[in-house]
C-alpha cells in the first residue's frame, strides 16, 4: 500500500532519516538554480560524469617516443599530448601525474612542465605522484602542480644541470687514419665533435648550462610559492629523500598513488566526490582493446596476441558478456557498442552483429553508459 512505502523505504541501510517531501515541493526547490541547464549540470554531470585523470610515466625523459628507441621512457610529446586532452575533458575535474623518472631531456621536461601549466590554466588541479625516484627532470615536471605526494624513501630533487661534449678527433685520426679541419665562419662561438672545445666555445657552453639552471631554479621556485634564492639552497644537483624533500618544501605528503587520488578526489566538489571515476588518460574504448593490433597481452583476460588472436576469441567475448545477468537495455549497449565499432572498419556483421550508423565516439558514448550502468561489484568479468 501507499502507506506502506516510506516505511519500506526508511527500512534501507542509510535511509532511517530520510525526508519525503511532494512533487510541488520538489518543484519548487529546484526552481531556486537559475536555469535548467545548471540543474543539470548539478545534479546529472557533476554526479555521473565527474573524472579524475590518471597519467603515468616510468624511464628517462625523452621528446619523443622515436627518440627514446625500444627502452621505458617517457615520451614529451605523449605526456604532454595526454595532458591536454585531459585538460579539454569537461568531465575531468582533477588530474594525478604519476612520475617514476631519474631526469632526461631538459627540452622534453620543459615541454611536459608547460603542459601540466596549460591543464592548470584550464581548472584542473594537478597533483603529483612520485614513485621510486622523481628527480632531476622528474622534478621540473612535477613542479608546479597543485600538490606533491612521494613516498618517504623516493629519490627527488636533483634540481641541477650538466652536459657532454665528445670529440672524435682522436678516434677518427688515430683508429681511422681521417684527419678534418674547419674553416669558422662568424668567429668559434659554435662547439664541433670535430675537435675539443676551445675556450671560447667553453665559455658558450657553460653561459647555455647556466641560463638552464637558472630556468630550473625559477620555476621550481614558483612552482613551490619559494624565493629564488630559498630554491637554490636546496637545488645545486642535491639528492633528497622523499621524508626530507617534505620538510625542506619540495614535496607536501607522503604517500603512494592512491594517497594522490584521494588528494586529487578532494579538490571536486562535494556531491561530484561520491561519483567521481578515476580514468587513465588518455582512455581508451573497451571494445577497441579487443580488436586493436597493438593490444598487449594482459590488456584484456580473453585473449593474448595481437590482431589476430583478438578477432579469433571476439566471440567468446562477447558471450561472455552477454551471458551475465543483463536488462534488455543493457544488452542492448553492447550490441549497438560493437556494431559501432566495427562499422567504422567496414566490418559490422563480421561476427552476424546488425549494422548500426554509428560513430568511434557514439560506440564509446554506449559503452561508457553500459559500464556506468552495471557497476556492481562482481558483474563484470
Amino acid at each position: 500500500y501507499q502507506h506502506n512505502l516510506p516505511l519500506e523505504i526508511k527500512k534501507k541501510d542509510g535511509c532511517e532519516k530520510a525526508k519525503f517531501i511532494r512533487l510541488p515541493e520538489y518543484a519548487q526547490e529546484a526552481s531556486r538554480l537559475k536555469t535548467s541547464k545548471e540543474w543539470f549540470n548539478k545534479i546529472f554531470s557533476s554526479k555521473q560524469r565527474s573524472k579524475i585523470a590518471v597519467i603515468q610515466g616510468a624511464g628517462g625523459i625523452v621528446r619523443n617516443s622515436a627518440e627514446g628507441g625500444s627502452g621505458n621512457n617517457i615520451s614529451a610529446d605523449d605526456m604532454a599530448k595526454a595532458l591536454i586532452i585531459a585538460s579539454q575533458d569537461d568531465s575531468v575535474k582533477s588530474i594525478v601525474l604519476r612520475i617514476d623518472s631519474p631526469g632526461g631531456s631538459y627540452i622534453a621536461s620543459d615541454c611536459v612542465h608547460n603542459a601540466v601549466r596549460t591543464a592548470q590554466k584550464a581548472g584542473k588541479k594537478v597533483v603529483v605522484s612520485m614513485g621510486n625516484t622523481c628527480a632531476s627532470g622528474g622534478y621540473f615536471i612535477a613542479a608546479p602542480a597543485d600538490h606533491i605526494v612521494a613516498n618517504p624513501a623516493t629519490l627527488t630533487g636533483s634540481i641541477g644541470v650538466f652536459g657532454l661534449h665528445a670529440s672524435f678527433r682522436n678516434f677518427l685520426s688515430d683508429k681511422l687514419g681521417v684527419s678534418i679541419d674547419q674553416l669558422p665562419v662568424g668567429g668559434d662561438n659554435t662547439p664541433s665533435s670535430f675537435d675539443k672545445l676551445t675556450p671560447n666555445q667553453l665559455r658558450v657552453v657553460e653561459t647555455r648550462m647556466d641560463k638552464i639552471y637558472a630556468d630550473f631554479v625559477t620555476k621550481v621556485s614558483k612552482g613551490r610559492s619559494l624565493t629564488y634564492d630559498q630554491a637554490d639552497n636546496i637545488a645545486k644537483g642535491r639528492v633528497w629523500t622523499g621524508e626530507q624533500a617534505k620538510s625542506i618544501g619540495l614535496v607536501d605528503s607522503l604517500g603512494g598513488l592512491q594517497d594522490a587520488i584521494n588528494i586529487a578526489k578532494n579538490y571536486l566538489l562535494p556531491e561530484q566526490r561520491e561519483y567521481a571515476k578515476v580514468v587513465s588518460y588518455p582512455e581508451r574504448s573497451l571494445f577497441r582493446d579487443i580488436i586493436s593490433k597493438d593490444a598487449e597481452k594482459d590488456s584484456f583476460p580473453f585473449f593474448s596476441g595481437g590482431q589476430e588472436d583478438a578477432h579469433a576469441s571476439f566471440p567468446a567475448a562477447f558471450t561472455a558478456f552477454t551471458a551475465l545477468p543483463l536488462t534488455a537495455t543493457q544488452r542492448g549497449y553492447i550490441e549497438r557498442a560493437v556494431a559501432g565499432c566495427f562499422s567504422s572498419s567496414g566490418s559490422s556483421s563480421l561476427y552476424g552483429v546488425s549494422p548500426f550508423s554509428l560513430t568511434r565516439p557514439d560506440s564509446n558514448m554506449l559503452m561508457n553508459s553500459f559500464l556506468a550502468s552495471t557497476k556492481k561489484p562482481g558483474q563484470l568479468p
